[in-house]
């Protein structure tokens, strides 16, 4: 079988602030078209930079990949 990575998505998720049980709640920012080439340490590197723009604060850098395969 082979298998590819045709596409890949970043996504940012931001501490948007606490339920009433003191958990943290979250919102998020997508960032669609992302290279899939791109290796993920370079990817959290360009996830925390972008998070710098943000007024939330960063809690994680997330990254989903779409593979496609064949026979």
């Amino acid at each position: 079988m082979n298998k590819e990575i045709v596409a890949s998505t970043m996504k940012l998720k931001l501490v948007s602030g606490k339920d009433a049980k003191d958990q943290p709640v979250y919102a998020s920012k997508s960032f669609k078209g992302i290279n899939p080439a791109l290796s993920d340490d370079d990817m959290l590197a360009i996830g925390m930079a972008l998070s710098t723009l943000q007024s939330l604060p960063l809690a994680d850098v997330l990254r989903t990949d779409i593979t496609e395969m064949s026979a």
